[in-house]
């Protein structure tokens, strides 16, 4: 068994070895992973409800949704990328195509609902060091 273990160990390093990674070890690969940027952090409640009794206590796991926003808003990776700007998409023949939220009638209604209830813009003030002035997310 310790050979066939080996074995397998030997055939994925050589595998691993061919791909060009800037590391050859677990430790290495730790390191690099410890220098990421961390998430939202989880965060736990303990949910009961009157007249309903559970063998162990029910948990919820959940994050920040703010903290979420705001982590992928500052991600650079995301930069240039996200569209905050409904759009329409035709085809050559003039029909809608629909390929991602943003371009659903959803997207429009929420547009005007947002525009009509908030005089035509809707800001995000300083959202962490985000932008120091107030930032349009909607306009009409």
């Amino acid at each position: 068994m310790e050979s066939i273990n080996s074995d397998n160990r030997i055939l994925i390093w050589y595998q691993i070895a061919d791909l060009g990674l800037s590391f050859h070890c677990a430790r290495t690969l730790r390191g690099k992973i410890e220098l990421l940027p961390s998430g939202p952090s989880w965060k736990s409640t303990t949910v009961s409800m009157p007249g309903y009794s559970t063998k162990n206590p029910l948990v919820l796991y959940y994050r920040d949704p703010t903290e979420c926003i705001e982590f992928l808003l500052k991600n650079p990776l995301f930069s240039g990328s996200i569209q905050y700007q409904p759009r329409q998409d035709f085809d050559t023949s003039g029909g809608r195509v629909y390929g991602e939220w943003i371009t659903s009638n959803g997207a429009w209604d929420l547009q005007v609902s947002v525009s009509d209830v908030l005089s035509h813009f809707l800001f995000i003030w300083n959202v962490s060091s985000l932008a120091s002035h107030p930032t349009p997310l909607f306009s009409a």
